[in-house]
């Protein structure tokens, strides 16, 4: 059977309660197969309103290889990138060094709001002022990789599934309240 890169661009209410709240996420993209060649997703970056995704995976000769999709915005068209307009992501080592971290847990809001989101024990993602104080879980996960988009009205995630085989990308509309 033939793999396929399965690219997912539909909107999906799904709706938690948070300490009485209603949170968004919305999936963005769905990358498998070829797309990740059996490999992680190891950095999500906004650049302004567009949500960069790099996944690394293991060549033939040992060496890790960087590939880079970019997702313009919610109900737009994912695109697989040749390379970065503003470099890579993340450094790649040399052949035989281990394989690069595949879930930073936290992730730093813009100056403005002085915030923090980061992904706990459990995958839950949470929000706190930048020194932890007054931190809320937001949305049940299992998530990773939390990365603010720069107005800081939503966060970007990803999730590993079918034991890394698959990963799903997904955004999460910030709660007014963590936005001032």
């Amino acid at each position: 059977m033939r793999r396929a890169l399965t690219l997912v661009l539909i909107g999906i209410a799904w709706t938690a309660s948070v300490t009485a709240q209603k949170l968004d996420k919305e999936l963005v993209a769905t990358l498998s197969g070829p797309a990740i060649d059996g490999g992680i997703i190891s950095e999500l970056l906004w650049d302004g309103g567009t949500l960069i995704i790099q996944s690394a995976a293991m060549q033939a000769d040992g060496a890790l290889a960087p590939r880079y999709f970019a997702a313009p915005g919610p109900h737009m068209e994912l695109r697989h990138l040749r390379e970065l307009p503003f470099g890579r992501l993340i450094c790649f080592s040399r052949k035989g060094s281990p394989p690069p971290y595949d879930g930073e847990v936290w992730a730093w809001s813009a100056p403005e709001l002085n915030r923090i989101a980061y992904v706990d024990g459990k995958g839950d993602l949470w929000i706190a002022r930048a020194d932890g104080a007054n931190a809320e879980r937001v949305i049940r996960g299992p998530f990773t990789l939390p990365a603010w988009s720069a107005d800081g009205h939503l966060i970007a995630v990803a999730e590993r599934k079918d034991g890394g085989k698959r990963w799903d990308i997904s955004i999460v509309h910030v709660p007014e309240k963590f936005r001032k």
